[in-house]
């Protein structure tokens, strides 16, 4: 179920950063969506999303990270513009993955949750 979980969520964001049309911001938050965005339903606890994502590294941990790993290159390239010498887009990504963390325990909804990405996206995007 995680393999094809990931297999699918892998595709989609695939094609979001690489979609022509789309604005900076509008690929990182589609990317953020479909990696985590379906995971938030309303009323979710965040500790269980925590929770399913632990026990997941714990039974497939190399493919997870793998996973993880793809779509933080990913993002480095939609940021890539906007890094320089004091924040390189490695740490542009890490902005917006803690922005992301923080909104998945605060946001009361996937389009709560969305809407901090996209306020996240803005300020890394603005540079």
């Amino acid at each position: 179920m995680v393999d094809h979980m990931m297999t699918q969520s892998a595709q989609l964001i695939e094609h979001t950063i690489s979609a022509p049309g789309l604005s900076d911001v509008e690929r990182i938050v589609r990317a953020f969506d479909a990696y985590l965005g379906g995971m938030m339903v309303a009323g979710r606890d965040p500790a269980a999303l925590d929770e399913l994502l632990e026990a997941s590294i714990r039974r497939v941990g190399d493919r997870v990270m793998a996973f993880d790993g793809r779509f933080r290159s990913g993002l480095a390239e939609v940021v890539a513009p906007y890094a320089d010498e004091a924040l390189s887009a490695e740490d542009l990504v890490g902005v917006l993955y803690m922005a992301s963390a923080g909104a998945k325990h605060k946001a009361e909804s996937r389009e709560a949750y969305l809407e901090w990405v996209r306020k996240a996206a803005q300020v890394v995007c603005r540079r």
